[in-house]
């Protein structure tokens, strides 16, 4: 049977991939997981990665990445409702470490 073992190659190597951006679920689960009855062959490192399903994260509003640019690091991440209105209404205001 290939598939379990295709399934754990493509894992791997996706996270291994997001890696390098910093990736972060942010509510990962058995749920973030999507099985596709599509073939899937793709290369990773030199490393022939496939098999008879297509694995494929989702449930990524909470996930976040980072992205250097020529000029900028940013940090993108999926717009939070809660914490805008918090930040609105409360402004940073920074402690003074004297008192």
């Amino acid at each position: 049977m290939q598939w379990p073992k295709s399934i754990i190659k493509q894992l791997v190597a996706t996270l291994l991939l997001l890696k390098d951006y910093d990736f972060a679920h942010g509510e990962p689960t058995i749920d973030s997981l999507e099985f596709y009855d599509k073939p899937a062959h793709w290369n990773f490192r030199n490393t022939s990665i496939g098999g008879p399903l297509t694995l494929v994260l989702c449930n990524n509003s909470r996930s976040g990445v980072t992205i250097k640019t020529s000029n900028n690091i940013l940090r993108i991440y999926c717009k939070n409702e809660i914490a805008e209105r918090r930040i609105k209404s409360t402004p940073f205001l920074p402690k003074n470490r004297d008192n």
